[in-house]
């Protein structure tokens, strides 16, 4: 026998008879207690208890033991009437459903909402070379992004905290479900419903754009008579899935973008990485990413097995990083001042050690300024002398020291 079963069948029956636990439990000559131990499944009742629990409920002893209803309810109660009481708790869990379950939407605004937010900070970056205030479009366009972004997630909650519990009440018999809905009584045949969603605790029955709301208890007796597909009503669990999902497949486009618009436009331009390995790292990342995603959607996930999938992401990526470091032709120095407003980029040529001076110009992307005119030098070391003015020494081949001034701003 199935005690969590038949604990949530007595606990059903009683609150259908409007009694509490201690109600029950005088009627019975037992505690409270004894009846939440039977409503939580920790115990069952004593057999000599099953006919009179089973009479008070109006239901066999078989009923009672396989914690469900033999027979059709309403057949011995033809005019119960149900409520259901849909609480702001459960309707913030209906809305997020209604949002997780349009999932391409959501992969699109959050697309849109990162695209925007990176391409009005490439607008930002661009005003120290170009005007029209570029800073101040660059910024409109980062707060559509940062506001696209937050919007599927605060207008649920939103909503919900607007919400004022609502009752509903129907009845039901073998072919129809009356639902009494504004003082209206509507009846439905179960064959015009093409939908379930399911919950743990209730079930929404879905009439082209109706929405029927019924206990849980409710749907096991009727659901003899559905023909309608069912899905489960999303967890968090399956919300977190989803979110990695969204977050990875997100990051893979992002990085597609990214590498090709270097490629067919940043290159010609003039534009470099500032890091030659992070060429490596993009590729292994949208493939990481790629595969995650595939194994997130294939297997349990729990927290070991995120923990390993994260584990093992950082070490191939810092294994790329250190890998990569042997197969590119610069070294790069890189340095940013103690107010954060410039960045000092420098590439030495592994080959003739001649340095080429870099300014910072957006995300990973620095622009070629001027060449040392010395080659093959060695030992450099830098220092800021303000905010906006680097000091570089030099060793060069001959043993001989030259310096080098990188000046940033106006």
């Amino acid at each position: 026998m199935d005690n969590i079963k038949i604990g949530k069948y007595i606990s059903y029956k009683r609150k259908q008879k409007g009694l509490t636990q201690k109600e029950l439990g005088e009627i019975l000559l037992m505690s409270d207690k004894a009846v939440s131990k039977w409503e939580r499944g920790i115990s069952l009742p004593d057999i000599s208890l099953l006919p009179e629990l089973a009479k008070i409920f109006n239901i066999t002893v078989d009923e009672l033991l396989n914690g469900e209803d033999n027979t059709f309810t309403v057949n011995k109660e033809k005019n119960s009437l149900y409520i259901f009481k849909l609480t702001a708790k459960a309707y913030k869990q209906v809305l997020y459903f209604q949002l997780y379950s349009k999932k391409i939407w959501l992969y699109v605004i959050n697309l849109l909402a990162f695209i925007f937010i990176f391409g009005g900070y490439a607008f930002f970056s661009l005003q120290q070379y170009y005007s029209f205030h570029l800073d101040i479009i660059g910024l409109l366009i980062i707060v559509l992004g940062i506001s696209l972004f937050f919007i599927p997630i605060l207008l649920p909650i939103i909503k919900a905290s607007f919400f004022k519990e609502t009752e509903y009440q129907y009845t039901y018999d073998q072919e129809n479900l009356t639902y009494i809905k504004d003082g209206r009584e509507t009846c439905y045949k179960y064959s015009n419903f093409h939908h379930l969603y399911k919950s743990n605790d209730y079930c929404i029955l879905i009439n082209n754009s109706e929405k029927l709301f019924i206990n849980l208890e409710d749907y096991k007796v009727i659901s003899k008579f559905l023909t309608c597909p069912i899905t489960n009503i999303i967890s968090k669990k399956e919300k977190w899935i989803i979110n990695s999902q969204i977050a990875l497949t997100t990051l893979s486009i992002l990085l597609l973008i990214l590498e090709l618009g270097y490629h067919i436009i940043l290159k010609n331009l003039g534009f470099e990485l500032i890091y030659a390995q992070l060429e490596y790292i993009i590729i292994i990342t949208i493939l990481l990413s790629t595969i995650i995603c595939i194994i997130i959607s294939k297997i349990k996930i729990n927290l070991i097995t995120t923990l390993s999938i994260i584990t093992s992401s950082i070490i191939i990526l810092i294994a790329t990083w250190l890998i990569s470091g042997n197969f590119v032709t610069q070294i790069t120095y890189y340095s940013i001042s103690p107010d954060f407003s410039s960045q000092l980029v420098l590439k030495q040529d592994k080959d003739t050690g001649k340095i080429n001076d870099y300014h910072y110009t957006y995300l990973c992307f620095a622009k070629k300024t001027t060449s040392f005119n010395s080659s093959s030098i060695k030992k450099i070391s830098t220092r800021w002398l303000t905010n906006d003015c680097n000091y570089i020494s030099y060793q060069k081949a001959d043993g001989s020291s030259g310096i080098y001034i990188a000046t940033y701003g106006d």
